[in-house]
């Protein structure tokens, strides 16, 4: 995807003013990225991140951590509801800056330049409005969504990056399983691995409100200021846990990395930490599947998706010399509830696949919305796009038939969303099963 650029002029703002440095903030970033490094490095390095010393990575620069709200899933993790930014100079943490208010540094920069949004669903979903930060991620590869976050950060700032971190909310969840629930005195909260989710959508978008003096502040995310550091600091007691826990999250992407040296970049993308999408000439002639999710109805209903993906392929002649069709069912079940901050999913969804793939039908719920389906091409990848709204209680079924070239050395490479649930997936060729279990993580069949 070509990055859009500015009309009706450029704004440049000036650099902010550096925050006193608040060392406690440390630890929200610490744990995913520089902790486990510095751990890892001095204990085994080889256990979790064979042949790759990540921590020369981050020797020196200034990093852009988005959080992802993975519960309104984006098509790199989920929506960007803040971030930090993180300053390292030889290997120490010299300054942390944290962004409670994305869209009070969106709304001013639209006040002063336009960015049209990628042609789609998107440019549908902001109604003429600017392309901005908070929906930088809209690309199906890190790496592209990681470029677009850095360009709008820039120019909505001044200030220049070094990389990208994306970290989704499920890291906290999962930091939350092995701490046990954790009080926050200030707050007076206890936060779990089952109220994460809601507690902190309560606290950022009600509880804070209650006060009117928060009405002129306008920080609602200042709560996670004291969530972070204090779940970290509990993860922080056990980390032979801790080690386990980043090692998983690296490999199913709830954690991933950009950095704009080329160097550093092919590092990450090496072992697969970059969330990027296979060149063909990477993917040589395998197949390829990968199908990436935007929730653009506001609610946080992503959770409450449950899905599961049956793929078969079948030889075939009907269409010419040999070939594979590729029917693909997807099926979607709301098993959440109209009650607040869930509600109906109103979800973007495009299927990866190979370039020379030939699109043939589509149905949703067994009406064909073949002529609904937008035909297209993204990181080297053709991509059948469909709107697909999802209300609580309801399923949806969602079938979609193409072809690709026959290839008697079958193999098949699906990748699996950032901050998505675990999916269940069955693959069979002329009905041999080739697999059947979860998409946790890209899987190589």
């Amino acid at each position: 995807m070509k990055r859009t650029r500015f009309v009706d002029g450029i704004y440049f703002w000036k650099k902010e003013k550096k925050k006193k440095k608040r060392k406690y903030l440390v630890l929200l970033i610490l744990i995913p990225i520089f902790v486990s490094f510095f751990f890892v490095s001095k204990i085994s390095a080889a256990y979790i991140l064979p042949n790759l010393n990540l921590l020369t990575l981050f020797r020196n620069g200034k990093f852009l951590v988005l959080f992802q709200n993975n519960s309104e899933l984006r098509s790199s993790g989920g929506f960007i509801g803040s971030y930090a930014v993180v300053e390292v100079k030889d290997f120490e943490v010299k300054n942390i800056t944290f962004n409670t208010n994305i869209y009070a540094l969106d709304n001013a920069f639209a006040q002063r330049a336009y960015v049209a949004p990628p042609a789609g669903s998107m440019q549908r979903m902001l109604n003429e409005k600017t392309w901005a930060l908070r929906d930088s991620n809209y690309d199906p590869s890190f790496s592209d969504a990681a470029s677009d976050a850095t360009f709008f950060y820039e120019q909505e700032t001044g200030d220049k990056i070094d990389g990208v971190v994306g970290i989704n909310a499920k890291l906290m969840v999962d930091l939350l399983k092995i701490t046990g629930p954790v009080k926050l005195e200030k707050s007076n909260v206890t936060i779990s691995a089952d109220n994460f989710y809601f507690e902190t959508q309560s606290q950022i978008e009600r509880v804070y409100y209650q006060n009117p003096e928060n009405w002129v502040l306008n920080e609602p995310k200042s709560f996670l200021k004291e969530m972070y550091p204090t779940i970290l600091s509990q993860a922080l007691k056990d980390k032979v846990q801790l080690l386990n826990l980043v090692k998983n999250e690296l490999a199913t992407k709830e954690i991933v990395f950009y950095f704009k040296d080329s160097a550093k970049q092919s590092l990450v993308q090496k072992h697969n930490l970059a969330g990027t999408i296979p060149t063909n000439q990477e993917l040589g002639n395998s197949d390829y599947l990968y199908l990436n999710s935007n929730s653009y109805s506001g609610n946080k209903s992503s959770l409450s998706m449950k899905e599961d993906i049956d793929y078969r392929l079948t030889t075939t002649e009907d269409y010419g010399p040999k070939m594979y069709q590729a029917d693909l069912k997807f099926s979607r079940i709301h098993s959440g509830s109209y009650e607040w901050p869930d509600g109906k999913n109103l979800d973007w969804l495009r299927v990866l696949v190979p370039q020379n793939a030939q699109f043939l039908q589509a149905k949703i719920n067994e009406k064909d919305v073949s002529s609904k389906v937008e035909v297209g091409q993204d990181s080297e990848k053709n991509y059948f796009g469909t709107e697909i709204t999802t209300e609580p209680g309801q399923a949806n079924i969602i079938e979609i038939s193409y072809l690709i070239p026959y290839n008697s050395d079958y193999h098949l490479l699906v990748q699996k969303q950032p901050g998505q649930n675990d999916e269940n997936l069955t693959v069979t060729l002329d009905g041999k099963m080739l697999f059947d279990g979860l998409l946790n993580r890209d899987l190589r069949i």
